[in-house]
């Protein structure tokens, strides 16, 4: 598959096409479309560099949902319980 953008739309957006796949990854990485290391490789850099360019945007790294707070509370009440 290929995805064509005219390049002038992106220099009106002041994107050259690398900074326009970072900027596609991570807004796909926010919305849970993909997950840290495929958004990284979609951008076609290293997860430690997409983790920068999220943290770089002011972007969190790491999105904890609901259901992984209730995970870590039975965890931590597991561990309290083995004491």
């Amino acid at each position: 598959m290929c995805l064509n953008v005219d390049i002038e739309l992106l220099a009106q957006a002041g994107l050259s096409e690398r900074d326009a796949l970072i900027e596609f990854a991570c807004a796909l990485n926010q919305a849970g479309r993909l997950s840290l290391p495929l958004a990284a490789r979609f951008a076609g850099i290293s997860r430690p560099a997409f983790e920068h360019e999220l943290r770089k945007r002011g972007l969190p790294v790491y999105v904890i949902t609901s259901q992984d707070f209730e995970e870590d509370l039975r965890t931590l009440g597991a561990m309290g319980a083995a004491d």
